[in-house]
C-alpha cells in the first residue's frame, strides 16, 4: 500500500510525530509520497525528514529547483535526520505541471494555475469527493482571489467536489466555496 501526505508542516519534529501516527494507523511497510502543494515554508518545513525517510516528493515542476536547494543545504549547527544520514538517501522527485494521477486514480493532483497561485497544486481524492486546496482557500467569510482560482481549477478539470480543506481551513462543504467564489 502507498501513503500520500499533502504538505509537511512545522518541521522535522512534527514530521516525525506524523510518521509515528502513520505507523500506528497503517502498520507495515509502505511507500510514502509527500505532495508539496505550495512553496511557502509551512508547506515544506518537514520535507528534509521525509526525504531522509525515503519518501518520494511530488510537486510542481517549477518547484524542483527550490526544493532541491532545501535538500542540498547543509545543516551543521544543529543536524537534522537528513544531515545525519547524508549519503544514504536519494531525492526522488515527481514533477507535475499538468493533471497527474497516482495510486491507480485514487489520488489526483492538479495545478491551480491562477495569477495568485502560480506553481501551486491541489490534491483530489475522487472516491471521497475531497479536495485539498493547499493554502489557497484561507477563509470562507468573503470572496477572495484564491477561492476563485481554486474554483476555476476545479471547473476546468471537471472535478466533482463535495468537501474541501486547506492549511488554514477546516473541512467545509464545497457549496460554501461556490457561494464565496461568486459562481
Amino acid at each position: 500500500r502507498d501513503l500520500y501526505i499533502f504538505d509537511t508542516t512545522q518541521g522535522e519534529e512534527r514530521a516525525a510525530k506524523d510518521a509515528d501516527l502513520i505507523r500506528i494507523l497503517f502498520p507495515g511497510k509502505h511507500r510514502t509520497f509527500v505532495v508539496v502543494t505550495d512553496l511557502a515554508w509551512p508547506h515544506v518545513a518537514g520535507i528534509r525528514y521525509w526525504v531522509a525517510s525515503g519518501a518520494t516528493i511530488i510537486s510542481h515542476r517549477a518547484a524542483q529547483k527550490f526544493l532541491q536547494s532545501v535538500i542540498d543545504r547543509r545543516w551543521t549547527r544543529s543536524p537534522d535526520l537528513l544531515e545525519k544520514t547524508r549519503g544514504s538517501w536519494h531525492f526522488n522527485f515527481i514533477a507535475v505541471d499538468a493533471p497527474h494521477t497516482e495510486a491507480d486514480g485514487m489520488v489526483k493532483i492538479y495545478p491551480i494555475d491562477g495569477i495568485g497561485s502560480e506553481v501551486a497544486l491541489m490534491g483530489y481524492l475522487p472516491a471521497d469527493g475531497f479536495l485539498w486546496a493547499s493554502d489557497y482557500i484561507q477563509t470562507l467569510e468573503a470572496p477572495t482571489l484564491y477561492a476563485k482560482e481554486v474554483w476555476s481549477a476545479v471547473k476546468r478539470n471537471h472535478l466533482e467536489v463535495d468537501r474541501v480543506a486547506a492549511e488554514h481551513l477546516p473541512i467545509a462543504a464545497w457549496e460554501t466555496v461556490r457561494a464565496v467564489a461568486g459562481k
